[in-house]
């Protein structure tokens, strides 16, 4: 796109310019979610939510270019790793889990930080989320940039239960300031990580 608008300099004025990559990504992103959720066309997966597409593009417009929705063949495979994952008995509990995540998170100005806690704070609970998390960032983020969609939402899934146990032991905006700093700074890490592979909270049902 930067190289097709650079051959159009001596045509296009600088106002026209202007923004006119984002408008040309937005228009490929809009072609694709439609392209996607119709069927029959050869070549193409179909029968793609319009949510399902919109989960993947937040997910890589948030956590940046490495797992960039213009990679199509990634997309392509993220899009059909989702769309099965949906079917799953347990996919309405684990997206309205990490919902609550984006939901509690979404006033808080409190930087992602899981490495840098006070131990002396966290209760047990924040503890177990703190090692469930832990034990499986690092995976889920190879898992992402192989583009191998299935293993890194199984290995989301199984964050499922820790946050849940969170969330019923814990408030995470205690009235204590360093209490509810560490909460959400352990729960902004967990919505990184997730956000490498979906942002949950595009989906609909």
């Amino acid at each position: 796109v930067d190289a097709a608008i650079a051959g159009f300099e001596d045509i296009l004025t600088a106002e026209e310019r202007s923004g006119l990559k984002e408008k040309l990504l937005g228009f490929f992103r809009d072609r694709a979610r439609n392209l996607f959720a119709e069927t029959g066309r050869p070549g193409l997966p179909g029968g793609i939510a319009p949510d399902t597409f919109d989960a993947a593009f937040g997910a890589s417009t948030q956590a940046g270019t490495e797992y960039s929705w213009e990679n199509i063949p990634g997309l392509v495979s993220r899009l059909q790793a989702l769309q099965a994952f949906r079917d799953r008995a347990e996919f309405a509990q684990i997206a309205e889990t990490f919902k609550r995540v984006n939901n509690i998170l979404k006033d808080a100005s409190t930087s992602a930080d899981a490495d840098n806690l006070d131990a002396t704070i966290l209760t047990a609970a924040d503890k177990d989320l703190l090692q469930a998390f832990l034990d499986t960032r690092v995976r889920i983020s190879i898992a992402a940039g192989s583009n191998e969609w299935d293993k890194a939402l199984t290995l989301i899934s199984g964050l499922h239960q820790p946050v849940s146990r969170f969330f019923a032991d814990v408030m995470v905006n205690d009235p204590d300031i360093a209490v509810r700093t560490a909460r959400q700074k352990l729960l902004g890490a967990v919505r990184e990580s997730v956000l490498q592979v979906a942002d949950f909270s595009a989906f609909q049902g």
